[in-house]
Protein backbone atom coordinates (compact mmCIF):
# COMPACT_ATOMS: atom_id res chain seq x y z
CA UNK A 1 0.00 0.00 0.00
CA UNK A 2 1.18 3.53 -0.78
CA UNK A 3 0.86 6.38 1.71
CA UNK A 4 1.34 10.01 0.65
CA UNK A 5 2.31 12.98 2.82
CA UNK A 6 3.41 16.48 1.94
CA UNK A 7 2.35 19.98 1.00
CA UNK A 8 1.65 22.00 -2.14
CA UNK A 9 5.31 22.02 -3.23
CA UNK A 10 6.64 18.76 -1.87
CA UNK A 11 5.12 15.26 -1.69
CA UNK A 12 6.47 11.96 -0.42
CA UNK A 13 5.01 8.52 -1.18
CA UNK A 14 5.94 5.55 1.01
CA UNK A 15 5.31 1.86 0.28
CA UNK A 16 4.19 -0.32 3.19
CA UNK A 17 6.51 -3.02 1.77
CA UNK A 18 9.76 -2.27 3.53
CA UNK A 19 8.50 1.20 4.52
CA UNK A 20 10.46 2.26 1.45
CA UNK A 21 10.29 5.71 -0.07
CA UNK A 22 8.59 5.25 -3.44
CA UNK A 23 8.39 8.80 -4.81
CA UNK A 24 9.57 12.26 -3.81
CA UNK A 25 8.31 15.18 -5.87
CA UNK A 26 9.41 18.78 -5.56
CA UNK A 27 7.41 21.30 -7.58
CA UNK A 28 6.12 18.37 -9.65
CA UNK A 29 9.60 17.01 -10.47
CA UNK A 30 10.45 13.44 -9.44
CA UNK A 31 13.56 13.44 -7.24
CA UNK A 32 13.72 9.69 -6.52
CA UNK A 33 14.88 7.01 -8.95
CA UNK A 34 11.97 5.30 -10.76
CA UNK A 35 13.91 2.60 -12.65
CA UNK A 36 13.50 4.28 -16.03
CA UNK A 37 16.11 2.04 -17.67
CA UNK A 38 15.33 -1.17 -15.80
CA UNK A 39 18.69 -1.25 -14.04
CA UNK A 40 17.48 -1.19 -10.42
CA UNK A 41 13.96 -1.71 -9.09
CA UNK A 42 14.74 -0.14 -5.70
CA UNK A 43 14.23 3.44 -4.60
CA UNK A 44 15.41 3.77 -1.02
CA UNK A 45 15.53 0.51 0.98
CA UNK A 46 15.97 0.55 4.77
CA UNK A 47 19.13 -1.30 5.82
CA UNK A 48 18.74 -3.32 9.04
CA UNK A 49 20.07 -5.15 11.08
CA UNK A 50 23.24 -4.29 9.14
CA UNK A 51 24.39 -2.71 5.91
CA UNK A 52 25.93 -4.43 2.90
CA UNK A 53 27.28 -7.95 2.82
CA UNK A 54 27.79 -8.95 6.44
CA UNK A 55 27.94 -12.46 7.87
CA UNK A 56 25.83 -12.89 11.00
CA UNK A 57 27.69 -15.40 13.16
CA UNK A 58 26.63 -15.51 16.83
CA UNK A 59 28.13 -18.04 19.25
CA UNK A 60 29.40 -20.02 16.29
CA UNK A 61 26.02 -20.23 14.55
CA UNK A 62 25.76 -18.74 11.07
CA UNK A 63 22.45 -16.99 10.33
CA UNK A 64 21.62 -16.68 6.65
CA UNK A 65 20.64 -13.00 6.47
CA UNK A 66 20.52 -11.49 2.97
CA UNK A 67 22.65 -8.43 2.13
CA UNK A 68 21.26 -5.21 3.66
CA UNK A 69 19.06 -7.27 6.00
CA UNK A 70 15.43 -8.22 5.65
CA UNK A 71 13.26 -5.13 6.26
CA UNK A 72 12.87 -4.41 2.55
CA UNK A 73 11.16 -7.79 2.10
CA UNK A 74 8.55 -7.31 4.83
CA UNK A 75 5.26 -5.46 5.14
CA UNK A 76 5.19 -2.74 7.77
CA UNK A 77 2.19 -2.06 9.97
CA UNK A 78 0.38 1.28 9.90
CA UNK A 79 0.76 3.29 13.11
CA UNK A 80 -0.41 6.80 12.28
CA UNK A 81 -0.67 9.40 9.54
CA UNK A 82 -1.32 13.12 9.29
CA UNK A 83 -1.04 15.43 6.31
CA UNK A 84 2.70 15.83 6.85
CA UNK A 85 3.77 12.77 8.86
CA UNK A 86 3.64 8.98 8.53
CA UNK A 87 4.63 6.33 11.07
CA UNK A 88 5.03 2.63 10.18
CA UNK A 89 6.46 -0.23 12.22
CA UNK A 90 7.67 -3.80 11.91
CA UNK A 91 8.15 -6.33 14.70
CA UNK A 92 10.20 -9.48 14.75
CA UNK A 93 8.45 -12.81 14.20
CA UNK A 94 9.36 -16.46 13.87
CA UNK A 95 10.58 -15.94 10.30
CA UNK A 96 12.92 -13.09 11.21
CA UNK A 97 14.18 -14.88 14.32
CA UNK A 98 15.35 -17.74 12.11
CA UNK A 99 17.57 -15.14 10.41
CA UNK A 100 18.36 -12.82 13.31
CA UNK A 101 17.75 -14.17 16.83
CA UNK A 102 16.44 -11.04 18.53
CA UNK A 103 13.01 -9.68 19.47
CA UNK A 104 12.62 -6.10 18.31
CA UNK A 105 10.32 -3.46 16.89
CA UNK A 106 11.62 -1.16 14.16
CA UNK A 107 9.60 2.03 13.69
CA UNK A 108 10.17 4.58 10.94
CA UNK A 109 8.73 8.09 11.02
CA UNK A 110 8.70 10.20 7.86
CA UNK A 111 7.78 13.86 8.22
CA UNK A 112 7.76 16.79 5.83
CA UNK A 113 8.59 20.42 6.59
CA UNK A 114 8.83 22.68 3.58
CA UNK A 115 10.98 20.75 1.09
CA UNK A 116 12.79 18.80 3.80
CA UNK A 117 12.19 15.13 4.59
CA UNK A 118 12.89 14.03 8.17
CA UNK A 119 13.56 10.33 8.72
CA UNK A 120 13.58 8.84 12.22
CA UNK A 121 14.38 5.19 12.91
CA UNK A 122 13.47 3.82 16.35
CA UNK A 123 14.72 0.38 17.33
CA UNK A 124 13.28 -1.14 20.51
CA UNK A 125 14.79 -4.24 22.08
CA UNK A 126 11.78 -6.36 23.09
CA UNK A 127 13.87 -9.23 24.38
CA UNK A 128 15.43 -10.08 27.73
CA UNK A 129 19.07 -9.74 26.65
CA UNK A 130 21.26 -7.36 24.68
CA UNK A 131 20.70 -7.26 20.95
CA UNK A 132 23.24 -6.11 18.36
CA UNK A 133 22.52 -4.08 15.28
CA UNK A 134 23.62 -1.77 12.53
CA UNK A 135 21.58 0.29 10.11
CA UNK A 136 21.83 2.68 7.21
CA UNK A 137 20.19 4.57 4.39
CA UNK A 138 20.17 3.86 0.66
CA UNK A 139 18.37 6.85 -0.86
CA UNK A 140 18.56 7.41 -4.61
CA UNK A 141 18.78 10.84 -6.24
CA UNK A 142 17.73 11.51 -9.81
CA UNK A 143 20.09 13.53 -11.99
CA UNK A 144 19.43 15.25 -15.32
CA UNK A 145 22.78 14.56 -16.98
CA UNK A 146 25.62 12.06 -16.74
CA UNK A 147 27.11 11.64 -13.29
CA UNK A 148 30.41 13.23 -14.28
CA UNK A 149 28.54 16.53 -14.43
CA UNK A 150 27.95 16.38 -10.66
CA UNK A 151 30.02 16.53 -7.49
CA UNK A 152 29.67 16.14 -3.72
CA UNK A 153 30.33 19.01 -1.34
CA UNK A 154 31.05 18.02 2.27
CA UNK A 155 30.40 19.98 5.44
CA UNK A 156 34.10 19.74 6.37
CA UNK A 157 37.35 19.15 4.58
CA UNK A 158 37.80 15.41 4.26
CA UNK A 159 40.85 13.24 3.76
CA UNK A 160 38.81 10.53 2.08
CA UNK A 161 39.90 6.95 2.63
CA UNK A 162 38.43 4.70 -0.02
CA UNK A 163 38.00 0.99 0.61
CA UNK A 164 37.76 -1.36 -2.36
CA UNK A 165 35.46 -4.36 -2.71
CA UNK A 166 35.34 -7.38 -5.00
CA UNK A 167 32.55 -8.76 -7.19
CA UNK A 168 30.96 -10.33 -4.08
CA UNK A 169 30.88 -6.89 -2.41
CA UNK A 170 33.42 -7.90 0.22
CA UNK A 171 36.33 -5.65 1.17
CA UNK A 172 39.62 -6.68 -0.44
CA UNK A 173 41.94 -4.82 1.93
CA UNK A 174 43.01 -2.42 -0.83
CA UNK A 175 42.66 1.26 0.13
CA UNK A 176 43.44 4.66 -1.29
CA UNK A 177 43.74 7.97 0.53
CA UNK A 178 42.83 11.18 -1.30
CA UNK A 179 44.17 14.69 -0.66
CA UNK A 180 42.21 16.82 1.80
CA UNK A 181 39.27 18.54 0.13
CA UNK A 182 35.64 19.56 0.66
CA UNK A 183 34.71 18.07 -2.69
CA UNK A 184 34.34 14.69 -4.37
CA UNK A 185 34.13 15.13 -8.14
CA UNK A 186 32.55 12.20 -9.94
CA UNK A 187 34.49 13.03 -13.12
CA UNK A 188 37.68 12.32 -11.17
CA UNK A 189 36.25 9.40 -9.23
CA UNK A 190 33.71 7.73 -11.56
CA UNK A 191 31.34 4.97 -10.48
CA UNK A 192 31.75 2.31 -13.15
CA UNK A 193 30.17 -1.11 -13.74
CA UNK A 194 27.78 -0.74 -10.78
CA UNK A 195 30.76 -0.45 -8.44
CA UNK A 196 30.57 1.32 -5.08
CA UNK A 197 32.66 4.14 -3.67
CA UNK A 198 33.18 3.21 -0.01
CA UNK A 199 34.61 5.80 2.37
CA UNK A 200 35.52 5.07 5.97
CA UNK A 201 35.70 7.56 8.82
CA UNK A 202 33.91 10.53 7.27
CA UNK A 203 34.04 13.58 9.58
CA UNK A 204 31.18 15.57 8.06
CA UNK A 205 27.57 15.30 9.21
CA UNK A 206 26.12 16.34 5.83
CA UNK A 207 26.94 16.49 2.16
CA UNK A 208 25.38 18.11 -0.91
CA UNK A 209 24.85 16.62 -4.35
CA UNK A 210 25.61 19.51 -6.68
CA UNK A 211 25.47 19.94 -10.44
CA UNK A 212 28.41 21.64 -12.16
CA UNK A 213 27.45 25.29 -12.25
CA UNK A 214 26.22 25.29 -8.66
CA UNK A 215 22.67 23.88 -8.66
CA UNK A 216 22.09 21.78 -5.50
CA UNK A 217 20.04 18.61 -6.04
CA UNK A 218 19.76 17.75 -2.35
CA UNK A 219 21.58 17.91 0.97
CA UNK A 220 21.59 14.75 3.05
CA UNK A 221 22.33 14.83 6.80
CA UNK A 222 23.82 11.79 8.51
CA UNK A 223 25.15 12.79 11.92
CA UNK A 224 26.39 9.72 13.81
CA UNK A 225 27.22 7.75 10.65
CA UNK A 226 30.94 7.44 9.96
CA UNK A 227 30.83 5.49 6.71
CA UNK A 228 29.52 6.97 3.47
CA UNK A 229 28.98 5.10 0.22
CA UNK A 230 28.04 6.15 -3.31
CA UNK A 231 26.55 3.73 -5.83
CA UNK A 232 24.60 3.59 -9.04
CA UNK A 233 23.47 0.69 -11.23
CA UNK A 234 25.29 0.57 -14.56
CA UNK A 235 25.10 4.06 -16.14
CA UNK A 236 21.74 5.10 -14.67
CA UNK A 237 20.94 8.82 -14.34
CA UNK A 238 20.99 8.63 -10.57
CA UNK A 239 23.27 8.14 -7.62
CA UNK A 240 22.63 6.61 -4.20
CA UNK A 241 24.13 8.35 -1.17
CA UNK A 242 24.33 5.81 1.63
CA UNK A 243 25.28 6.53 5.26
CA UNK A 244 26.12 3.24 7.03
CA UNK A 245 27.00 2.44 10.63
CA UNK A 246 28.97 -0.67 9.65
CA UNK A 247 31.17 -1.58 6.70
CA UNK A 248 30.90 -4.65 4.46
CA UNK A 249 32.77 -7.73 5.56
CA UNK A 250 36.30 -8.37 4.44
CA UNK A 251 36.86 -11.49 2.34
CA UNK A 252 36.33 -14.64 4.46
CA UNK A 253 35.54 -12.60 7.58
CA UNK A 254 34.33 -14.95 10.34
CA UNK A 255 34.15 -12.38 13.14
CA UNK A 256 31.29 -12.80 15.60
CA UNK A 257 28.54 -10.38 14.60
CA UNK A 258 28.59 -8.76 18.05
CA UNK A 259 32.25 -7.77 17.63
CA UNK A 260 32.05 -6.18 14.18
CA UNK A 261 32.97 -2.53 13.88
CA UNK A 262 29.81 -0.44 13.55
CA UNK A 263 27.58 -3.10 15.10
CA UNK A 264 26.46 -1.84 18.50
CA UNK A 265 24.57 -3.25 21.49
CA UNK A 266 21.11 -2.23 22.66
CA UNK A 267 20.16 -3.27 26.17
CA UNK A 268 17.01 -5.26 26.91
CA UNK A 269 13.93 -3.06 27.06
CA UNK A 270 15.76 -0.04 25.67
CA UNK A 271 15.14 2.09 22.57
CA UNK A 272 17.49 3.82 20.16
CA UNK A 273 16.39 6.69 17.92
CA UNK A 274 18.45 7.47 14.82
CA UNK A 275 17.60 10.76 13.11
CA UNK A 276 18.30 11.81 9.53
CA UNK A 277 17.20 14.58 7.18
CA UNK A 278 17.26 15.26 3.44
CA UNK A 279 16.62 18.76 2.10
CA UNK A 280 15.65 19.15 -1.56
Amino acid sequence: MLYVIGNKRFSVAVDSLGAELNSIKKDGKEMLWQNEDGSWAGHSPLLFPFCGHCAVIIDGKNYNVPPHGFLKRNEFNFVSQTEKELVLSFSSNENTKALYPYDFTFTVRYSVRGTALYIDYTVENKGNAEMFLGCGGHESFNIDESLDKYFIEFEKEETLLRLYSNADRCLTGETRKYPKSKFLKFKDMPIENSDTLIFKGVRSSWCKLVKNGGETVATTYFKGFKNLLFWRPKTACMVCIEPWTNLPDAIDDKTDFRQKNGISPLAAGQKRVIKRKIVY
